[in-house]
Parts: C-alpha cells; structure tokens; sequence
C-alpha cells in the first residue's frame, strides 16, 4: 500500500502544477527542437561541401568566405562586382545555381579573410561552433543575471536552443551572433553605467547598417551624447581598417551599392514572407508598393518616437533596453528571421521582470511566446497575407511601452 504522500490521486503543489502548466505551453517548441535539429544533423551529414540535398553547406556562409578570398587577394573591385564573386561561387562549388548581392561593407571581407584561408568545410565548421558558442554564452550570462530566472535553468536552456531564430542562424552560417554579442555587451556595459562603451558596442551593428535605423535618433533625443561617440567611434573603425587595406576607392563603391540598394531588392529578399519587419509587413499586406512604403516609414516613425520617449524615463533599465531592441527590429528594413536572435535579451529580460511579485504577467507572457514561435511559423504569410510574428513583435513593443512611461521622466536625461 503506498503512502499518503505517493498515492497517485494527490494534487500536485502550486509549483508543481506550474511547471506542469509551463512545459504543456512548450509541447510546440518540443517538438520544433527535435524535428528541425534532427533534420538538420541528417542534412548535414554527408561529407564535403554538399549536404544531402546538394546545396552547399553553411549556405550563406559560402558568400563571406568568397569574402574573405577576395581580401586575402587584395582585389578591392570584386567587393562590389557581382559577376567576379559569381565566378568565385563557381569555383567553390561548380555550377552552383545561388549568387548573393555584393552589399555588405568591406569590413565584412576582413573579418573572414582568416577563414578564407582555411579548406571550406573546416572553416564553416569553426564559424558554426563561434556563431553557437557566442549565442549561448550570451543567452547565459543574460540568465544568470535575471534573478528570477535561476530556478528554470532548464527551461531556459530548452527555449534558447528551440528558438527559431537560432536554429535559422546556424541553418544558414550567417552572422547575426555578431549583432547578439554586441546588443548583450551593450546592455551590461550600460548596467555598469558606462555609456560610451555601451555605444561602442552598438556602433558594432554598422557591419548591418539597416540595424542602425532607429538608433540615432532615440540617442540623440535622449541627449546620449557619451553614447553617441562610442557608436561613432566603432563606425570609424571599421570605416579606417576598410581604407587603411583597400584604399579609399572601397568606400565610394560601397556607398554606391547602398544607394542603390532598392534596385536590387528581389535578390537581397527572394522569399518576403520570411522577413520580419514593419517593411516586410506592408509589403505583403498591401499591393501597392509606394503606400506599403509609406506606411512602412509612418509606423517606423510612430516606433522610433515611442522608443526616444521610453528611453528618457526613469523606468528599469532592462524594460527600456528592451523597447529600444524591439524598436531596432522594427524600424530595420531588412530583418531576416535569423536576426531576430538580437531579440533573445529581450525574451530574458521582460521575462525575469514579469516573474516578480505583483506584476501584470498573463500579456506579457501570451506576447512573449508569440515572439518566439511565430517566426519559424513560415507558412502563416503565404496563406493570410499577414505576419502575425510582425504584429506580436508591435504589441509586445506597446505593452513595454505603457509600462515604462508609468515612469516620470529621468532627470538626467533631460539636461542638455
């Protein structure tokens, strides 16, 4: 005869029935982690450049290593000539149907010049174990921070591995941990109330340039001029390593493509649904290409404002961060779903601030889990014309919002 204690009928504890609660929520990314990995592990499998569906491994990681060939030969004019990096792509993989645009900043190429130099296969394989590596220690040093949070250690490591956006970064080789790493290191060197480091760091999104959209003017309507030349400073980095190896020619080409950089918005966006901005959300929803633009620039605008009036509160720090990484995501007109891991602080954050006692909860965590999922949710758009993952990103920033500005404004900040 079993105990009192162990008979089957006796109800579970509060903490008890609320694990039980949190892991029914987490039957979908359960079973997301396991299907997408496993998957994954099988692509990858077959030995040499080739995955098992022949397309090249690592994917977009093909293009910065052709990147990096070209700064190890010193041939500045290929940066921005589509067909010189074509004929690279050939020889990396012969008659290799994928070309990609010749966009990103010649900084880019210096970065993987060390990997250029090294077989495809071994230096794909260290770009994946950095680009994993740096997501879980930035997702860590997050969580081990977040009080609140200690108690699910393994939750917490189940959502950050089934996080849509950070399998996609892998899938694809791309370098999106480089804008993590610099969004996390920001955030704590803000915690530690150093700004100009913290702008240091946030000047490192520049390698995406579209990240910087909302950036500016949020610091500059909050007077964070500190901020401002460590974002200035780490854009003259690496504008001065980019001159000091190519020359000044590079940086006219440069500019030039990104200027033009509309004319060539099928190639940099083949499928628009996956994209995860208020860019891509008008875009799809509206077929008139210059409204949807207009209304793109209008609500981006709305977004920016919201976050410059957040941002000069005296709410905590981690729902102001969060508002202005929201806000980042946004206004940038270029978000691929892998980009959305800079969006990992933001998860962690509203989270161990939702958990104390006495706070509006239910919302907070219904958009939250919308924010995760909804994204690796693909084929939503293509059957509604709608992102939903778009719109649970807005609502998560408004919600934010009205709580931060329950706080008066910060004094500080308001000085000139």
């Amino acid at each position: 005869m079993l105990p009192r204690s162990m008979k089957l009928t006796a109800s579970p504890s509060p903490s008890q029935a609320r694990r039980i609660q949190i892991h029914l929520a987490l039957i979908p990314v359960y079973g997301w982690l396991l299907l997408v990995w496993t998957f994954y592990a099988i692509d990858m499998s077959p030995s040499g450049r080739l995955d098992r569906s022949g397309h090249i491994k690592g994917h977009d990681f093909a293009h910065f290593y052709v990147l990096g060939e070209i700064a190890n030969d010193h041939v500045a004019e290929d940066l921005y000539n589509f067909d010189a990096q074509g004929r690279r792509m050939d020889q990396l993989v012969p008659d290799y149907e994928n070309r990609f645009a010749p966009i990103h900043g010649p900084q880019m190429s210096l970065l993987f010049a060390p990997f250029a130099q090294l077989p495809y296969v071994t230096a794909l394989s260290i770009w994946l174990a950095f680009s994993a590596a740096g997501y879980a220690v930035c997702c860590f040093l997050l969580w081990a921070q977040a009080p609140n949070l200690r108690q699910y250690g393994w939750i917490a490591i189940v959502l950050a591995a089934g996080f849509p956006a950070c399998y996609l970064l892998i899938a694809f080789g791309q370098s999106s941990t480089i804008a993590l790493i610099a969004v996390t290191a920001a955030y704590f060197a803000l915690r530690a109330r150093r700004p100009w480091l913290a702008g240091l760091a946030l000047g490192a999104l520049f390698y995406k340039p579209s990240f910087g959209v909302a950036l500016p003017f949020v610091l500059l309507y909050s007077r964070e001029w500190r901020m401002l030349m460590g974002a200035a400073t780490a854009v003259l980095l690496q504008l001065g390593a980019s001159l000091a190896y190519y020359g000044a020619g590079v940086l006219g080409a440069y500019f030039e493509t990104v200027t033009r950089v509309g004319e060539i918005a099928d190639v940099l966006e083949p499928i628009p649904y996956q994209m995860q901005s208020l860019r891509s959300f008008f875009s799809i929803l509206l077929p008139w290409p210059d409204i949807a633009f207009g209304a793109y620039l209008l609500t981006a605008a709305l977004v920016i404002a919201l976050t410059a009036r957040c941002w000069r509160t005296a709410a905590p720090l981690d729902l102001r961060y969060s508002v202005l990484l929201l806000a980042t995501v946004l206004a940038n007109p270029h978000v691929n779903p892998y980009d959305l891991v800079i969006i990992a602080p933001v998860l962690i954050l509203t989270a161990n601030w939702a958990l104390a006692g006495g706070r509006p909860r239910r919302a907070l965590w219904v958009l939250m889990y919308l924010c995760f999922y909804l994204p690796g949710v693909t084929f939503l758009p293509t059957l509604t014309h709608i992102q939903v993952s778009v719109l649970s990103l807005v609502a998560l920033t408004v919600v934010l919002g009205r709580l931060v500005r329950q706080h008066e404004p910060d004094p500080v900040r308001m000085k000139v």
